[in-house]
């Protein structure tokens, strides 16, 4: 497994630390879950409608940041 070069701003990452202690699971293993998540429902809605979904991820890469 390759790493991915991604930095994830401190909200993301105070989250998946909470997750983390909260369910016992590392926090690679959730930042990959995430990952697989996000990307299921990204392809679905880019499926219907690649705008929406373009749009869609760049609004939630965004909110990410703040």
């Amino acid at each position: 497994m390759k790493p991915l070069a991604v930095r994830f701003p401190d909200k993301q990452k105070l989250q998946i630390n909470d997750l983390s202690e909260v369910i016992d699971i590392n926090t690679s293993t959730i930042a990959r879950a995430a990952l697989q998540i996000g990307l299921e429902h990204i392809r679905e809605a880019a499926s219907k409608d690649t705008g929406k979904a373009s749009n869609v991820c760049m609004i939630k890469a965004l909110e990410a940041m703040q």
